[in-house]
């Protein structure tokens, strides 16, 4: 148990999307949880189904489901918001060892973050340039249909069979943005 003043008690000071850095989340959304004391070891799961439970003795939950974890470390860890999470006020708790921390965020259907593909590699980004041709990755698009489980991606050969539940659009500056594709993207998640 954490004694009052005890600085090796866990803190979280933030629950952001992975992407675009807002603090509001979405069923199946990568959130980057930040605070202090949240673990003694740093690491992270490489198989592309992220470890659904503990993960070097890390604990994450939403609203007291299991939380499919990417890393941890002693200030930050990345995790996916359950598919199962519903709309609301929600409690992201963390628990190491004995100490535990909470802390209160609200979930919309979506939240996208989008994650642009430069030189193969995806980075968050805020612009894109008008008349090229961009990949793009996102989080925070809700629950796929067909479902997914939390923490799982689709095989390479299925990933465009698996799409948001919710309707899918893209707009530029405004205007309609042309798509050839999309589909949840198939791989960890990053």
């Amino acid at each position: 148990m954490a004694v009052l003043g005890d600085s090796s008690a866990a803190t979280i000071t933030s629950v952001t999307n992975a992407a675009s850095g807002q603090s509001v989340a979405a069923p199946g959304m990568l959130a980057v949880l930040k605070g202090t004391a949240l673990a003694t070891l740093s690491g992270y799961y490489t198989n592309g189904v992220y470890a659904v439970g503990r993960l070097f003795g890390v604990l994450v939950t939403v609203n007291g489901v299991p939380a499919a974890v990417q890393s941890v470390s002693p200030s930050q860890i990345k995790f996916q918001i359950p598919y199962e999470t519903g709309t609301g006020s929600a409690v992201v708790g963390v628990s190491y060892n004995s100490s535990a921390a909470g802390y209160l965020i609200q979930v919309t259907p979506s939240a996208p973050g989008i994650y642009a593909d430069t030189n193969g590699n995806a980075t968050p980004t805020a612009t894109v340039q008008a008349g090229k041709t961009l990949a793009l990755t996102m989080t925070g698009d809700g629950v796929p249909s067909p479902s997914l489980a939390d923490g799982a991606t689709p095989a390479a050969s299925s990933s465009l069979a698996y799409k948001p539940a919710l309707p899918f659009t893209l707009t530029i500056g405004g205007a309609p943005a042309f798509l050839t594709s999309y589909g949840i993207a198939r791989g960890p998640m990053e």
